[in-house]
């Protein structure tokens, strides 16, 4: 016999979305601004940049872990050629 899956259903409808936006810089931060609050849902930006809204809170880069990954993405891809 087969069984067929279907999506799990949200089991309480008080349920809420909430959204969490990585940003490295405030380049698209009003425009997903604006789509985030049409479509009525609690977020927080985490940007890299200092910008005036109450759901944008700034994150300093870590430019030294970033150089260190990216290094590290490229010998992982040179070792497998």
């Amino acid at each position: 016999m087969r069984y067929m899956r279907t999506m799990p259903t949200v089991p309480n409808s008080s349920s809420k979305l909430f959204f969490i936006v990585l940003a490295r810089n405030r380049k698209n931060v009003e425009e997903k601004i604006m789509e985030l609050e049409e479509m009525r849902v609690s977020y927080v930006i985490v940007c890299g940049e200092m910008v005036n809204h109450p759901n944008v809170v700034y994150r300093e880069e870590n430019l030294k872990k970033l150089a260190t990954y990216g290094r590290d993405v490229e010998e992982r891809s040179w070792n497998l050629r």
